[in-house]
């Protein structure tokens, strides 16, 4: 099943003005939150040592998957693996730090996580290379796990 960008908006727009029911208390909301940093943790621990898979292991799989990257569109896991992996030939290793993170739980289904930051990586022929990122994350509970069923990653504008 294939999702365009409006029925993404609509469903956002419609989870987030459904009021939270009693299982989502401030606890859950809590816990909710720190599963959804951990994994994004974990998925820039994986880009660091420039592992490819693991960084994109909470990736949705299948049609329902939209990821933009710099300006490309991505519509399946698999699409994003094998652009990503043209460039790790030339990446020795890579570093991120994140400067700004705000992640929203929409319901005990859904969450949004938004973060700013510079990546830096060290290419194979010693060059150094310098960037800094925007990125949101959509990510919604399925099969006992959070996964990423939308995610966007830019460069930021620059501040006048």
């Amino acid at each position: 099943m294939r999702f365009s960008l409006s029925r993404y908006a609509a469903l956002a727009l419609l989870t987030a003005c459904t009021p939270p029911t009693a299982e989502q208390s401030e606890t859950g909301t809590a816990a909710i939150i720190a599963q959804v940093e951990s994994q994004t943790d974990a998925a820039w621990k994986a880009a660091e040592q420039v592992n490819v898979t693991a960084l994109f292991e909470d990736l949705i799989e299948g049609e329902d998957a939209l990821f933009v990257n710099q300006g490309g569109l991505h519509r399946s896991r698999d699409s994003i693996l094998a652009a990503t992996h043209r460039a790790v030939p030339f990446i020795e290793r890579q570093a991120v730090e994140v400067t700004e993170r705000h992640t929203h739980v929409l319901s005990p289904t859904a969450a949004v996580l938004s973060e700013r930051g510079v990546q830096q990586a060290w290419l194979k022929n010693g060059a150094p290379l310098q960037s800094p990122y925007a990125r949101t994350l959509v990510y919604t509970w399925q099969n006992g796990r959070w996964r990423i069923v939308h995610g966007h990653q830019s460069l930021p504008p620059q501040a006048p």
